[in-house]
Parts: structure tokens; sequence; C-alpha cells
């Protein structure tokens, strides 16, 4: 799969992170309202050689 875009199925995890990141926004436009924001993510997969890394 490498080099390839994919969306994931939205699951529990994936929608708590979304309920964090609406919390986020709220904060910021209720602290320093702005007309325009934009918002970067990025993931990186690294690979571990431990289980329970």
């Amino acid at each position: 799969m490498m080099g390839k875009a994919f969306i994931p199925v939205p699951n529990e995890h994936l929608r708590g992170l979304a309920k964090v990141n609406q919390g986020m926004a709220a904060f910021m436009r209720k602290r320093d309202p702005q007309r325009i924001a934009t918002l970067d993510q990025d993931a990186t997969v690294v690979a571990g050689a431990k289980r329970d890394a």
C-alpha cells in the first residue's frame, strides 16, 4: 500500500479524534476569532519491532 492514499472507515477512535478537533477549533475561535482558518493534518505510520510498541 506504499505511496497510495486511503480513507479509513470511521470507527469510534476516528469519531473521538473528530470531537477533539472540533473542541480545539471551538476553543481557538472563542479565544482569537478569525475569518479564515487552515487545518493541516499529517499522519505517519512507523513500523515497530516490539510487540508493545
